[in-house]
């Protein structure tokens, strides 16, 4: 586990009340005086879009390997994010920033790991009621999250951890190329950007289906993300035994 939340200033939810106090969503209201048109510019209101732009399927499967789960599927989502934060910026090139998204892909998966077996039981038991107080003694102002992201159960506890892990292996792998106070900067907004696209699209849209199922295959899922397809092997174009999956975990 780290030792340190990474707490950056985080903004408003676009589907969060108004400040104001208007009682309109904030992508309604304020938003539009101030933040919308860099907003939009930076891609970050169509995160669901760019799932597979930055950092292509083939691309992920080629560094995490096989199989591929409803994690990975949650994975190359926050990878594609991240990669839109950082291409928003053009500070580094095409091949650096694949580089950087695969540096630390690798670093989540190993957390992920740890995270499976660890006592806090956070993704085996998803709905757990639990306390964030180790959290807030490391830093994390939790008022400052959408609502939902205040619940005190085990995904959240899950998220913050996991998210924690991912800023912190992108300043790393940025670090590197750019220099450190531009790295702030950056990483603050992909930290923004993560969590309000976990609050409107995984609590909010698909219920947290990748992390209630995250050993489930996700091979077809993949498939179906990606322009080119993959090896289906039902048709005999890959064996069952290579992407480790078997004919039950096929969706056709």
């Amino acid at each position: 586990m780290q030792n340190k939340i990474i707490q950056f200033p985080v903004k408003i939810g676009r589907n969060d009340p108004c400040h104001c106090g208007s009682g309109k969503k904030y992508k309604n209201c304020c938003m539009r005086k101030g933040e919308e048109e860099r907003l939009l510019e930076a891609g970050f209101t169509k995160t669901e879009t760019i799932i597979d732009k930055y950092f292509s399927v083939r691309e992920y499967i080629g560094v995490a390997g096989y199989p591929v789960t409803r994690f990975d599927y949650f994975l190359i989502e926050i990878s594609n994010i991240s990669a839109g934060c950082i291409h928003f910026y053009k500070t580094i090139g095409n091949i650096e920033l694949k580089k950087v998204i695969a540096g630390t892909l690798i670093k989540a998966k190993d957390f992920f790991e740890i995270c499976k077996k660890c006592g806090h039981e956070c993704v085996k038991n998803p709905g757990k009621v639990m306390s964030f107080q180790s959290l807030l003694n490391k830093g994390l102002k939790l008022s400052k999250f959408p609502m939902v992201m205040q619940k005190t159960v085990g995904i959240n506890f899950f998220y913050f951890e996991f998210i924690n892990v991912v800023i912190h292996a992108l300043s790393e792998e940025l670090e590197t190329l750019i220099d450190g106070k531009k790295v702030d900067e950056i990483t603050s907004d992909i930290h923004c950007a993560l969590f309000d696209f976990i609050s409107e699209n995984c609590w909010g849209g698909c219920k947290n289906k990748c992390m209630m199922e995250y050993d489930k295959s996700a091979y077809c899922d993949f498939c179906s993300m990606t322009e080119g397809v993959l090896p289906c092997p039902k048709k005999g174009e890959i064996e069952y035994s290579v992407i480790k999956a078997g004919i039950s975990d096929m969706a056709h």
